[in-house]
């Protein structure tokens, strides 16, 4: 599992696999302190795109466990059936305040799997 410093927001490139189920798991925690990061009140949206301007081509299934900081970030098997390419994504956060923060973004690389 990756861990994140939920106050700076990351680039982070992912790979996945065309028709694979897609999990990511991330712990945010508080750098100064190692303490998770309190989740209460935040949503979270991912969702990839071939250009900024494109419409979706995905978006993620997110869950969130209050307490312990987990982030989960999933894609059901079939549900991945996109082109094998370059896409960007971001993980968008929306603060109990109504701000909203990109904590992730990056490019996620589509490949199809040899076996």
């Amino acid at each position: 599992m990756a861990e994140y410093d939920a106050r700076i927001g990351k680039e982070l490139n992912i790979l996945a696999y065309r028709n694979k189920t897609f999990p990511m798991n991330i712990i945010a925690t508080v750098t100064s302190t190692g303490d998770v990061f309190d989740l209460t009140d935040y949503s979270f949206k991912m969702q990839l795109k071939k250009t900024f301007d494109d419409s979706p081509v995905v978006s993620m299934d997110i869950s969130v466990t209050i307490g312990t900081g987990l982030i989960d970030i999933s894609k059901a098997f079939g549900k991945m059936d996109i082109p094998a390419g370059e896409y960007r994504y971001d993980l968008q956060t929306t603060y109990p305040d109504s701000t909203i923060q990109a904590w992730l973004w990056g490019i996620m690389t589509i490949t199809d799997k040899v076996t």
